[in-house]
Order: C-alpha cells, then sequence, then structure tokens
C-alpha cells in the first residue's frame, strides 16, 4: 500500500458522484460527514425547520393525486430545492404510503442532508413492504457509509448489486467505501464496471482518476479525468484533480492550465504555489504566490500566508548543519 502524500490526502478529498437515482435528480450524492455530532444536530434542526417553513408555501397548490405531488418534487428536486422537494414527496406519501419509489427519493434527500437515521426509516420501510428492494439496500448502503460503518456499507452495496446488477450507483458507492479503506484496485474495479453500465457519468471517470492515481497508475489517471471532461467539460473539480495529477508527476505548464480552467489564472498560481511548496521548491512557491496576489488582491491574506511559511521552511532547509564533519 502506497502512502499517502499531500496532494494524494486533497485527491482522496475530491471523490465525486453527481448521479441522478431512480429518477431522483439531486445535487450529487456526496457521502456527509460531520465535524461533531453537536453540529449534525444543529444542521438537522435546521433542516427540519427549513422544511416545516416550506410545507406553507405547498398549501396553495393544487394537487388531486399522489402522481402529481411526486412529480411536483421531481421538478423541484432538478431545480436544486430539496426542501419543496421533500414538501411533494411527502404529501405523495401521506396519499399512498405505498408508493415505494418515492419513499426511496424522501429517503435518500435525508441522507444528503446528513439525516441518516430518517433515511435508514425510510428504506427499512421499504424492505417491509419489498424485501428485495435493491434501491433500499443501495440507500442502507450509503447511510452506513456516512455513519463510517464501512464493512456494513459494503455488504448493503453488494447486496443491492446482487439483486440488481445494472444498478451502476450500488458500484459507484461500493467503490468509494474501497477508497476509504484504501483499497484502492478494487475501488478502481468498482468504478469501471459502473461505466460500463453508464459510460456517460463524468463522475464516476472522475473518481476512477482518483483510484488510479493513488495506486499509482498516473497514465491511466490522466486518461480517466480526460474522459469525464469530454462528458462534463464545464467541470471546476475535474480540471483541479487533473491539474494536482500533472503536478505530482513535474509537468507543472500542463497543471497551469488545468488549475487555470478548474478556477482562474490568479487561483491557477495559489494552487501551483502549494505544490511547489509540498515539493519543498520554496523559490518558486513564493513566486506562484506572488504572482496570485498581483492577479487577485482576495489572494492576498490568504497566500502572503503561504510565502511567509514558504521563507521560514526555505530559512530552514538552507541552515548549515550543526552536526560535526565525519573526518
Amino acid at each position: 500500500m502506497m502512502r499517502l502524500s499531500t496532494v494524494s490526502r486533497l485527491l482522496m478529498g475530491a471523490l465525486i458522484l453527481a448521479a441522478t437515482i431512480a429518477g431522483c435528480a439531486s445535487k450529487g450524492p456526496q457521502v456527509i460527514s460531520r465535524d461533531s455530532e453537536y453540529q449534525r444536530m444543529l444542521d438537522l434542526q435546521r433542516a427540519k425547520a427549513e422544511f416545516s417553513a416550506n410545507e406553507e408555501k405547498a398549501r396553495d397548490i393544487p394537487a388531486a393525486t399522489w402522481q402529481t405531488y411526486a412529480s411536483l418534487g421531481d421538478q423541484y428536486a432538478k431545480q436544486g430545492n430539496d426542501m419543496m422537494a421533500y414538501v411533494q414527496y411527502s404529501k405523495a406519501l401521506q396519499m399512498d404510503p405505498n408508493q415505494l419509489s418515492v419513499r426511496y427519493k424522501l429517503g435518500h434527500m435525508y441522507v444528503m442532508h446528513g439525516m441518516t437515521d430518517e433515511g435508514a426509516r425510510e428504506f427499512n420501510q421499504i424492505l417491509v413492504k419489498e424485501p428485495n428492494n435493491a434501491l433500499a439496500y443501495q440507500g442502507l448502503g450509503l447511510v452506513t457509509m456516512a455513519k463510517g460503518e464501512l464493512a456494513q456499507s459494503k455488504e448493503y452495496l453488494s447486496k443491492a448489486i446482487a439483486l440488481e446488477p445494472k444498478l451502476w450507483q450500488a458500484h459507484a458507492y461500493l467503490g468509494m467505501a474501497y477508497d476509504r479503506e484504501k483499497a484502492f484496485d478494487k475501488a478502481a474495479d468498482e468504478y469501471q464496471k459502473g461505466i460500463t453500465i453508464n459510460p456517460k457519468s463524468a463522475a464516476l471517470y472522475n473518481n476512477l482518476g482518483l483510484s488510479c492515481f493513488l495506486m499509482g497508475d498516473n497514465t491511466k489517471s490522466i486518461e480517466a479525468f480526460i474522459a469525464a471532461l469530454r462528458i462534463d467539460p464545464e467541470n471546476m473539480r475535474i480540471y483541479n484533480n487533473l491539474g494536482l495529477v500533472f503536478s505530482k508527476i513535474g509537468r507543472h505548464e500542463e497543471a497551469f492550465e488545468a488549475f487555470k480552467k478548474g478556477k482562474d489564472e490568479a487561483g491557477a498560481y495559489n494552487n501551483l504555489g502549494y505544490v511547489y511548496m509540498t515539493e519543498q521548491s520554496y523559490a518558486k512557491a513564493i513566486e506562484a504566490f506572488e504572482r496570485a496576489m498581483e492577479l487577485n488582491p482576495g489572494f492576498y491574506e490568504k497566500a502572503n500566508q503561504n510565502i511567509q511559511k514558504a521563507k521560514a521552511a526555505m530559512k530552514v532547509a538552507t541552515k548549515p548543519s550543526s552536526a560535526p564533519a565525519i573526518p
């Protein structure tokens, strides 16, 4: 197992999965982690309050069937208005609690907002009605992953795949679980399986690129990121991931161009400066940070702090050793 460098840890934080699950568009089911249980509870209370507030707005919507509410929920979800989508899905289930696809969407939305217990409740209700529902097992896999219970998560996701082999999202989530365990070869295999089923997912190619990089296969990593950008050429995160890989293998000009597309020229210089810092090329790092400040004064405080760190590190690196010379 390779030892993770600073750049590698940055890449590990860049896993994405922008997916439409069972007809429910979302902002991208990234597993949500919380710094503390206290913060999670605050977020939970705020989300519930927002849901309640938006429910008032839904009372004026003339809808006679659960299908109407479910359709409205899908429309709000596509617009990124999860609060109103939640209200519509809840209305649909009030009219017909047996609509399991709607219940899955509601459970998935709970998980995306860190409300894992509520999400698990919805998925388990599905399994009471339909014990072999693959999506419910996928949902429970996502819940347990969010809680850090990776062994249980892999079990649920494997069950989902066994029930429905073409469930590419389950392969993607399983890949994320393996990535968290640093089993990058297994993660890459799962992403590749997902790509075979859904070759139009930029997120799958992005995650494949990350796993390949962390395995040490830079060539396949770059190929995967480029494939992802062919599908989603405006995705700044993927450009930044590509830039990190280019910089790691010393292709700094290409890294700069990728960073520039991922942010802007000032941001590109700032990123490049950080890369030079990890390489202990302190003079180049200082030059890059200074250029970032010239192009965008907004970088002044952060870049200036980085410059001071680089100067201090350079001073330590060039300080003569006090150890006696070996005769």
